[in-house]
């Protein structure tokens, strides 16, 4: 498979600081928290 093997956007809206990631090879679809964000909510 040529390119890239994962895509990354960001997302918009009232879900900004999230991450969707789609893995092209297995289609699996992960959200992910932005680490910036997470490091604002520990304090």
């Amino acid at each position: 498979m040529e390119g890239k093997r994962f895509e990354i956007t960001e997302t918009e809206g009232s879900v900004k600081g999230f991450y969707v990631v789609v893995d092209r090879e297995t289609a699996l679809i992960t959200l992910s928290q932005s680490l910036e964000r997470a490091g604002a909510f520990a304090h």
